[in-house]
């Protein structure tokens, strides 16, 4: 199941949920996150690959006339919701709530990075040996190259916005690479690096 379909999977009751904290509060939503990544890194001889655990959490925040109130939780199924937005409801004081901020419209909307080659189609694989051949490819050079640093990293951050009237989700990518080359001629030591970061595949 992809993440778009487990939010849409849960969204009709984060929306009642959302629906009874607004009949004390107002300007109540919900905020889920997930993110995961890899880092690929070589220097020299050595070799770092970490896949970044699925990190994933939500929040439920209220205002109550005075302040905003947030409680977050980090397991997304009903029993679990129900008792934070019972807890909310019995245990957040209530101010002056005469005068109401408009809260926006906006709908249900999706927006999605553009990938030409989504990062999540190549094999991790592929991506070490890429790595690898671009460190041996610039190694042999020039002799005076003695080492290479080659950095590669990617992160995929899913967010979810749920309120009364908006029900917004976006799926980010961004990629970040960074090769440093380092020279020596037995004399001195000098150094230079270039790098990207964006969003995109």
């Amino acid at each position: 199941m992809s993440k778009l379909e487990f939010i849409k999977g849960v969204y009709p009751f984060i929306k009642e949920q959302i629906d009874r904290l607004n009949t004390k509060f107002y300007n109540s939503y919900f905020l889920f996150e997930n993110e995961t990544g890899l880092d690929v890194i070589k220097q020299g001889r050595q070799e770092h690959i970490s896949e970044h655990p699925s990190v994933l959490g939500g929040v439920f925040s209220v205002y109550n006339g005075k302040y905003f109130v947030e409680y977050s939780i980090s397991d997304i199924d009903k029993d679990t919701i129900a008792k934070v937005v019972d807890n909310m409801l019995a245990n957040i004081p209530v101010f002056n709530m005469g005068y109401r901020v408009p809260e926006e419209k906006l709908g249900e909307k999706y927006f999605k990075t553009e990938q030409e080659i989504p990062l999540d189609s190549v094999k991790l694989e592929d991506k070490i040996d890429k790595i690898r051949t671009q460190n041996e490819y610039i190694s042999q050079k020039d002799e005076r190259i003695k080492n290479v640093i080659n950095v590669y990293k990617e992160n995929f951050i899913f967010k979810s916005f749920i309120s009364a009237n908006s029900f917004l989700t976006q799926d980010i990518t961004r990629l970040d690479r960074f090769i440093q080359i380092i020279v020596s001629d037995g004399k001195s030591v000098k150094y230079n690096y270039d790098g990207i970061s964006k969003q995109g595949g």
